[in-house]
């Protein structure tokens, strides 16, 4: 056996405790410890730290996968299918979210279905409406990767909110931008930006009334639509590999952003 040849001993010598750290599970362990054994065949050094860091990565990522236990089983062969084509799911959103892996979709790029726009999209109130988008957003954390970002179009409407009054008198401009902001972080996740639309026209006729001729009959409406921009950054406290020595001998250190964290090498330099 070369020196090369045998730099993966030399990784899991060094990282020993913390694997054993990571996978706390003696049989998940041996797995793992099999899994890389394949790389003392490879004399690339580079190649080895590589291919170290990605089966660790994925190792540690099928763990956190598994706290779940709702997920589809034929819906997941679905999306993991390696074709290139495009998919698409019919039915409830929520319910096809339930049954996804978690940390499974890298992007999210939505607009909601608007509060009492269409037949199809009818609450009892805006408390009503907003609980249900609260429920969507909240499985859309669990399903979003780590690290990732949720991309949400929604305008501020004008209408009834019938929390307070079903009359004409309860009609007002309803700041769904400011609330679904609200939610975003009650729920995790890390406000960044709210880009402007400007669509140039309007698009709703919500705030007309018959061309009634008294105040506030007529009222105006947004041309614009906001862009919001969401971080996931779950505080994720496992060792990650030296990207340059492979070892997971590394101190935790400072934080970009709340929960997203960097590592410093112990080791000084490779060879140990």
């Amino acid at each position: 056996m070369t020196e090369k040849s045998a730099y993966i001993d030399k990784i899991i010598e060094i990282s020993r405790a913390y694997l054993e750290e990571t996978f706390p599970n003696e049989k998940r362990l041996n797995e793992f410890l099999q899994a890389v054994n394949i790389l003392k065949e490879n004399d690339n050094i580079q190649d080895v730290i590589a291919l170290f860091t990605k089966i660790y990565t994925d190792f540690v990522k099928q763990d956190f996968q598994n706290q779940y236990k709702n997920t589809n089983k034929q819906l997941v062969e679905f999306l993991e299918n390696k074709d290139d084509g495009v998919k698409i799911i019919w039915g409830n959103c929520l319910d096809a979210m339930r049954g996804m892996k978690s940390e499974s979709i890298h992007l999210m790029v939505t607009s909601p279905p608007y509060y009492n726009a269409r037949e199809y999209s009818q609450w009892k109130n805006l408390n009503d409406y907003l609980e249900d988008m609260r429920l969507i957003i909240r499985e859309s954390y669990r399903i979003l990767d780590n690290h990732r970002v949720f991309v949400f179009n929604v305008g501020d409407i004008f209408d009834n909110d019938n929390i307070s009054t079903t009359s004409t008198w309860g009609k007002r401009r309803i700041p769904l931008g400011a609330y679904f902001t609200k939610i975003f972080e009650e729920e995790g996740f890390t406000f960044v930006d709210d880009f402007i639309w400007d669509k140039g026209e309007v698009q709703s006729e919500r705030h007309k009334n018959g061309n009634k001729p008294y105040p506030f009959y007529q009222y105006p409406m947004n041309c614009y639509e906001h862009i919001l921009i969401f971080h996931k950054h779950r505080n994720d406290n496992t060792r990650y590999p030296c990207p340059v020595c492979g070892c997971l001998k590394v101190n935790g250190n400072a934080y970009s952003e709340i929960g997203l964290k960097s590592w410093e090498c112990k080791m000084g330099k490779r060879g140990f």
